[in-house]
């Protein structure tokens, strides 16, 4: 199997059996590989059960899974999948990452590995070289992500060796936790650091030297210097190798994309001082990239008070500053640094923490439920101590550790909190971007705004092969269809698994595809291909419970904002709901997936399941 090492790591915690199971090349044509791959294993294996296991039971299963792509000479092709029934959605669940990690368990030699059960004590799983062993992880039990990866790297003393971590967060089974790579890399949404903290698991390490082999070296080479040459003409790219995704800040507000003061406002006037480019000029270090990279969005900053650390995302900074009206950018250093070390997503804790401050400022709660903590807009101080309470889930902080819906949820005010299907909304605004309102309300993990990228198709980028060209970005018309086509593309990206911040285009991917794997694909097949693996998620999620009546954004993204690049409009999601749906060819009333349509994407033996 070109592309592939042919073979999956099944381990039982529960047991402590471990076994490998052969990889099926036609599953590896019809799947990928990644998350794709992931979901059809879990609905075969646990099928109509889905829906009543508990995520954090040992009943769930828990998939770390490459692609064909992965640890190739294909632009970017340094990431992994997390995959499990989320305990944040209750439903599909999955996480992407990047770093070393995924190159490295190919190269250890294996495509993914399915984790079962729950061990008795703290284990780890030390994969090498073609063989895989459960040891004692008592000693990294209750330590940080970063202390965990030292401990790890001088226990291995192996140089060549990646580990994917939890931090205290993931042990505490709180369900924004995630799991850390690679000094600060996130597989960040979803709570699949819970997953794996509920299964006692602390850490897999992955190490050996097993190669890659690929259909067709030289015309590989040929299309990735193609496609590279096509990518760096892309001014996102750009400005990603020269600041980092943080250096998009100053362009979202122009669009009004920034979500500021818990996502009623899009200006925020201290911008400034918090902005990727302020990063960039006082603290930056050097920039660095995953496996196989030539952008190089990663930052790693000094400061005088954390040393040497990771730098903040976009994202992060978002989250930490905008939402919050805080404009000390030392604190938001800070708080990235806990949140990486504690294995808690920055995304949903920065969205929390900016909820507790929209419902304190309307009266919602006081210092009697905060553990007498101001949280005023823009206390700085508090928001420190907001995330470290949060990750030992201490007082106040066990509130925030379980997200925004269920905070919303414990002060009679579930409806205000700006989350879909229970994931907090991204620093990305369906109203400065009206695509993201029907991606948002569709997409399987609720609101996440990768791979899809719906924010740089609305700007002007175009995948022409597909039809996928925004008209203006205040418009509904074209949209549902639109977001449909571009999940089933982009969607390819974490089955393969590539870094979709590459965009690469249809004609360069299709026999990227092919020259790796020795597959057949065209740009036609390839697009169903995608259809089908965002369809088999769909369906997992029906069997869950989650279906039309989810598709919905928050009441707060749907309130008109007067001042900056929104220009007052406001998404009409069910306009673009009814064409999405229609194209898609689900059922209106339920949505699922019509019977037909599995049939025509080989889903048929799923049918029995959800109708």
């Amino acid at each position: 199997m070109y592309g592939y090492m042919g073979k999956i790591l099944d381990v039982d915690l529960s047991s402590g059996s471990i076994k490998d199971v052969p990889l099926d090349e036609k599953d590896g044509k019809l799947f990928v590989g990644g998350s794709g791959l992931a979901c059809k294993i879990m609905l075969d294996e646990l099928g109509a059960d889905i829906g009543r296991i508990d995520p954090l039971s040992p009943e769930n299963m828990l998939i770390f899974m490459t692609g064909p792509l992965t640890g190739t000479r294909v632009l970017s092709s340094g990431r992994f999948e997390v995959c499990a029934k989320s305990p944040l959605t209750g439903g599909w669940g999955e996480a992407n990452c990047g770093g070393k990690f995924g190159p490295y368990l190919k190269f250890a030699g294996y495509d993914g590995i399915i984790i079962r059960g729950k061990s008795d004590a703290p284990v780890y799983l030390d994969v090498n070289d073609g063989t895989a062993s459960l040891k004692s992880a008592d000693h990294l039990w209750g330590k940080g992500t970063y202390e965990t990866q030292e401990i790890l790297r001088e226990d291995i003393a192996d140089k060549r060796m990646s580990a994917a971590v939890i931090g205290p967060a993931g042990e505490r089974l709180s369900p924004i936790s995630c799991v850390i790579s690679d000094r600060g890399r996130a597989a960040g949404r979803g709570g699949m650091g819970a997953v794996m903290g509920s299964k006692n698991l602390k850490a897999i390490v992955a190490r050996g030297k097993q190669r890659i082999e690929v259909k067709n070296k030289e015309d590989l080479s040929k299309v990735v210097e193609e496609a590279s040459e096509k990518m760096f003409g892309e001014t996102a790219i750009q400005m990603y190798k020269a600041l980092g995704t943080s250096g998009y800040m100053e362009t979202s507000e122009a669009y009004g994309d920034n979500t500021v003061k818990y996502y009623t406002e899009s200006v925020f006037d201290k911008l400034d001082e918090v902005s990727g480019t302020k990063m960039n000029e006082t603290v930056l270090k050097k920039s660095h990239g995953c496996y196989g990279c030539r952008v190089g969005c990663g930052r790693i900053i000094e400061t005088e008070e954390l040393g040497e650390v990771d730098g903040p995302e976009y994202e992060t900074l978002e989250m930490f500053g905008l939402q919050c009206l805080n404009s000390d950018i030392d604190s938001i250093y800070k708080a990235n640094y806990l949140c990486n070390d504690g294995g808690i997503d920055t995304i949903s804790l920065g969205s929390t923490i900016a909820f507790a401050m929209y419902l304190w400022d309307k009266g919602v709660i006081s210092k009697e439920d905060t553990d007498g903590i101001d949280l005023s807009w823009g206390n700085s101080q508090s928001i420190i101590e907001m995330v470290e309470k949060a990750i030992k889930k201490e007082g106040f902080g066990d509130v925030l550790a379980m997200g925004s819906r269920a905070m919303g949820k414990k002060y009679g005010k579930e409806e205000w909190a700006a989350t879909v299907k229970g994931v907090e909304v991204p620093a990305h605004d369906p109203r400065g971007y009206s695509a993201l309102a029907c991606g948002y309300a569709t997409s399987n993990r609720g609101a996440v705004h990768v791979p899809d990228q719906l924010y740089v198709v609305e700007m002007g980028t175009q995948i022409e092969e597909y039809g996928i060209i925004s008209p203006d970005r205040f418009q509904n018309e074209e949209k549902g269809t639109i977001v449909a086509k571009t999940q089933n593309y982009l969607g390819l990206f974490d089955a393969g698994t590539t870094c979709c911040f590459t965009l690469i285009r249809p004609t360069n991917l299709a026999p990227m595809f092919n020259y790796v794997t020795g597959f057949d694909y065209n740009v036609d097949s390839l697009l169903v291909t995608g259809e089908r693996v965002f369809n088999a998620k769909r369906v997992f999620n029906n069997l869950c419970g989650i279906g039309r009546k989810d598709d919905r954004l928050p009441e707060i993204l749907l309130q008109p904002i007067v001042e900056g690049g929104t220009e007052g409009n406001v998404p009409d999601v069910e306009k673009q709901l009814k064409e999405y749906y229609e194209y898609r060819n689900w059922d209106p009333e339920t949505g699922k997936p019509k019977k037909e349509k599995l049939d025509e994407l080989g889903l048929n033996k799923y049918v029995p399941l959800i109708w």
